[in-house]
Order: C-alpha cells, then structure tokens, then sequence
C-alpha cells in the first residue's frame, strides 16, 4: 500500500507542476554596455557627433512573451534617465501576457549586411518586425531632425503589424501598408485606449499614433525636454475632447 501511495504522489505532482511552473517570473535587468555590444553599435547604430555618448545609454535585458506564447529573454538599449520605467513598463506588457514578436538588439538583426544609409538599415529592422530602442538617425516622418530613438527615449513594438505613415502616405515598413487598417486582426497589434497604450501613458510616454505629421503606431516615446520630464499622461477618450485643439 505505502508503494501504491507513492507512486498515486509522484503521478499528482507530475499533473500539478505544469501549471504551478508553467510561468517563470519576469526578469528584468539594467547594467551598463558590455564592450562588445559597444563595438558592435559604433558604426551601425552610434557613431561619433550622435548626441547621445555610449556611456549614457543603458543595456537592458526582459522577459517577454513570444508570438509562440513562449517566454523569451530579450534586449533594449535606452537611456539611463528611462532605464528603470522602461523595465517596469515591460513587466507588465509581460504579466499581461502582451505578445512581442521578436526583441533582438538590431545589430544582431542586421549582422553584416551592408545598407545605403541609417534609414535603409532601420526599413530593414522594421520588417523584420523586432522591438527595438536606441537607434542613431534621422526622423523619417521630419528629416530635419533627429529622432528620439537617437536620444534612448523611444521604443518601437511589433513594428511590421504596428507601422507608420512617412512621405506621400507610404508605409514604413513598405511591406506593412494592410496593418494601417487598426481593424486588421494580428496578434501584436497596438491600438488607442487599450492596455499596452495606457502602460505607457501612465509612464509619460506619449504614442505615435496620434502623430500629426504621419501616424506611427509602433511608436512610443517619453515626454521630456531640457526643461521638463512628464511622468504621467491622462488620455483624453473621445467624449472628454475640445474640439478643434491643435495637436502640439
């Protein structure tokens, strides 16, 4: 009997452990730039006269859950002023279960591939649709300017199924003009009002979704000058709107 009672005990534990195992914890780890992350920046998504210095950004390392709904480690470089909310910010995309396709730091997306330009190198990252930060360049949307991503204060999710609007309508990435439609079904969409737009409001990033000169829904950047860093955002639905407010 004390024989059949342990094995009736290893069956039970064997059934339970998937599900009381199933989930690790999130993980979430700011440090400085390895050297050899650096060296593979310089020349790809730094360079000397970026207004940012290397020492500056920070190296992140969270948890996320795939598009596979497996759990993923994956890294971002942002800046130290964003490094802790962004870690807070992706432990709860994750303990909601939030899907991100892929968040790989782009010189280990791009390797040795040769491009034209910065820009042509980012068209590249987008369409491989990989959630990425800190990236050196002009605003594709304002090419007299710098974009914030060359700052370490914006990130860009699930870019393919999230795109943006650039010069003559055109969709960034080109391949991912049928996701501008918000009514497209994709896992890894982000849309006005929902959980992963409010995330980051409540953080003080604002979305590029509502971005006057071209909308950008993979896009979030935190709202913060010389003078001024907003730690949080009210969103404003639409039945709380002033009509006729200009988007500053």
């Amino acid at each position: 009997m004390k024989f059949k009672h342990n094995w009736l005990l290893i069956i039970c534990a064997f059934l339970i452990a998937p599900t009381v195992f199933a989930n690790e914890p999130f993980f979430g780890k700011i440090s400085t730039i390895p050297d050899n992350i650096k060296q593979q920046m310089v020349s790809k998504t730094w360079e000397a006269g970026c207004p940012v210095p290397l020492d500056q950004l920070a190296y992140l390392q969270l948890s996320y859950w795939g598009f596979d709904n497996k759990q993923h480690l994956g890294e971002l470089i942002v800046h130290k002023q964003v490094a802790n909310e962004t870690v807070d910010i992706f432990k709860r995309l994750y303990n909601a279960h939030f899907p991100i396709e892929k968040m790989i730091l782009p010189e280990n997306i791009v390797g040795n591939k040769k491009f034209n330009s910065p820009v042509d190198m980012m068209n590249y990252i987008e369409a491989e649709d990989d959630t990425s930060a800190f990236f050196c360049r002009i605003d594709t949307q304002s090419p007299k300017k710098l974009s914030p991503h060359s700052f370490g204060i914006a990130v860009d999710i699930n870019p393919f199924f999230n795109p943006a609007i650039i010069a003559q309508g055109k969709a960034e990435p080109a391949n991912a003009s049928k996701y501008l439609d918000r009514n497209a079904q994709h896992i890894g969409m982000i849309n006005e009002g929902d959980f992963v737009f409010t995330t980051f409001l409540n953080h003080g990033w604002i979305w590029g979704g509502f971005f006057s000169n071209g909308v950008d829904y993979m896009h979030f950047q935190k709202l913060m000058s010389p003078y001024y860093t907003v730690d949080k955002i009210e969103y404003n639905p639409l039945s709380k709107r002033i009509k006729g407010l200009p988007i500053w």
